[in-house]
This record gives C-alpha cells, sequence and structure tokens, in this order.
C-alpha cells in the first residue's frame, strides 16, 4: 500500500532530503527494569558466622598468634616458643578468654611475657617500673657462682662476675 510517489518526492530523494515515510509501527513499550535489592553494609554477625564456617576465623587468630609470638621472641630472646606455649595453657585452664586475648594481641603477649620473666630467669626484673624480682632476697648473687667461688674452683672471669653481682646489687 505504498501511495504513488509525486515528482517532488522523487527530487527530494535524489538530493537526499527525502521526508521519512510514515510506516505503521507498533507501539514502544519500553521494557521495565526488575526490582534491585537494596544496597547496604553486610552484617557483622553474618560475616563473623561466615569466617567460622569456612574456617577462616581460626587461620585469622592463628596468623596472629605466629606473629605476636615472633615479635615477643625478638623482644625477648631468652625466652623460647615452648615456655610460652606452657604457660598459655596455664592461663587457657583458668580463663580461656584471656588466653585467646593473648594469643591474638601482639601488645597482650608481650605484657604477657614480661610477667612470666621472673620465673624463667630468677635474677631479672620484671621491667624498670616494679623494680621487684623473685631474687631480691638474695641480694642479686648467683647461688651457683657463689658455691664455685667458695669452693675456690671458679675462673678469674667467675670471679669477676661474682664481685660485679655485689657491685650492682650494691646500687639498688
Amino acid at each position: 500500500m505504498n501511495a504513488p510517489m509525486t515528482p517532488e518526492m522523487q527530487q527530494a530523494l535524489m538530493a537526499g532530503q527525502a521526508p521519512m515515510m510514515q510506516q505503521p509501527q507498533a507501539p514502544m513499550m519500553q521494557p521495565q527494569m526488575p526490582m534491585q535489592p537494596e544496597v547496604s553494609a553486610p552484617n557483622e554477625d553474618d560475616i563473623a558466622q561466615a569466617k567460622k564456617m569456612l574456617g577462616l576465623d581460626v587461620l585469622e587468630d592463628s596468623m596472629k598468634y605466629d606473629k605476636s609470638v615472633a615479635s615477643t621472641l625478638q623482644t625477648f630472646p631468652e625466652l623460647t616458643k615452648d615456655v610460652i606455649e606452657v604457660e598459655l595453657v596455664k592461663i587457657e585452664e583458668k580463663d580461656p578468654v584471656l588466653a585467646k586475648q593473648i594469643r591474638t594481641s601482639e601488645e597482650g603477649m608481650k605484657m604477657f611475657a614480661r610477667g612470666i620473666m621472673p620465673s624463667i630467669k630468677p635474677n631479672a626484673k620484671p621491667d624498670s617500673v616494679t623494680d621487684d624480682s623473685s631474687s631480691s632476697a638474695q641480694g642479686g648473687v648467683d647461688a651457683d657462682l657463689e658455691t664455685k667461688v667458695k669452693q675456690g674452683t671458679a675462673t678469674k672471669v667467675e670471679v669477676g662476675k661474682y664481685i660485679g653481682q655485689f657491685k650492682s646489687s650494691s646500687k639498688k
């Protein structure tokens, strides 16, 4: 059902200015967008539950523990990982929450190490603030060294260390 073209239409077509012929068109319908879910921040409880289900919480705690032990062993070279673990087991029996906090916190592990130092090295002061050590009643004298000096079996170096202990204990 094309309408016959008039000579004016033919000239306009040749010139590229043809008016658009109207063709029957279907009614235009815009597709509706599906409903989008609301974007919100994830729930912390959901994240914690997902970590627990995947075992990521245990892995994360293990990495924090290894990092805090490594840092503590650098700060306190006289300690060993075995000593730290034995002492942590003692605390875990009494208070598991505190033990977990110590394990996962670098600062907590260092405070814990300062606390167990007197039991590992009795002549050592736990820190410079408290100035209390378990050997203060002895005056800071090494008992084995004292025995060697009294028996006459000590070397010159050991005698020097023995004398040095008296000098350092008198400065308190």
